[in-house]
């Protein structure tokens, strides 16, 4: 993960690997990243801006199989929402429409 500043000349690497989303706290001093730690679990790891150290790490006690979307902190920075979503692997089989032509780009 990469922050830039505005000016876009200074670049840092948090790393963090692993990661589905991401929220800054309001004072912009801590990163928020929701993340598979080496185990596939989820995680909220807090890191720190300045340096780029792990703050602390909360398991979230969520299903390895979950895909995570999205992260919006509250702004008294004790609660945050994310969207939570299960893949489904069903195969659809459509039956009765045309087989299409194959493209042809000379004439």
């Amino acid at each position: 993960m990469r922050l830039t500043s505005d000016d876009g000349k200074t670049h840092k690497v948090l790393d963090s690997p692993g990661t589905a989303a991401v929220g800054f706290s309001r004072d912009g001093a801590t990163l928020y990243a929701v993340r598979r730690n080496s185990e596939q679990k989820w995680e909220l790891a807090e890191l720190g801006v300045p340096d780029g150290r792990e703050k602390k790490i909360t398991p979230l006690g969520l299903p390895a199989s979950v895909t995570i979307e999205g992260f919006s902190l509250h702004p008294d920075g004790k609660s945050f929402a994310t969207s939570v979503g299960t893949a489904r692997y069903d195969i659809w089989l459509l039956e009765g429409f045309p087989q299409p032509r194959r493209w042809s780009f000379l004439r």
